[in-house]
């Protein structure tokens, strides 16, 4: 009997600290809300420090093994109104899996759009040209 009154005791706690743990995990502020995302806003998103800053930071992050002159690709993104990277795409480039690496571990390099006030999830557009062993940037 005693043994019966001790599972339960322990299973009890289980399911209670457990509910704890459950309920805090889907609460958890660091998740972002990326429903609403602008297309054109007052600010555009940029990346700390400019574009020299972002072509400084892309070619020391990038592998262009093997990349080609005249290589070039339109690469879209969502910067969160957090400064965080998501969902790149258009990435056509010899170093493509390279490039959006890079792109993803730059996340807290950017401020996002601005919009009535607030910052705002937003669509980042930018060309990527490779030519004489360097990538060069240029936000659209």
């Amino acid at each position: 009997m005693r043994n019966m009154y001790t599972r339960l005791l322990f299973t009890s706690i289980l399911l209670i600290c457990g509910s704890g743990l459950f309920a805090q995990s889907s609460n958890d502020s660091t998740k972002e809300d990326l429903s609403r995302i602008f297309v054109t806003e007052q600010v555009k998103p940029s990346f700390i420090g400019g574009i020299d800053s972002l072509n400084n930071f892309l070619n020391l992050e990038v592998n262009t093994y093997g990349a080609t002159d005249g290589e070039r690709s339109i690469v879209k993104f969502i910067v969160s109104s957090k400064g965080n990277i998501y969902q790149v795409s258009g990435v056509n480039l010899s170093f493509g899996k390279s490039l959006v690496r890079a792109l993803l571990k730059s996340s807290g390099q950017w401020k996002g759009g601005f919009q009535n006030g607030r910052y705002v999830n937003a669509i980042c557009t930018i060309s990527i040209t490779f030519y004489n062993n360097r990538i060069e940037a240029v936000m659209r």
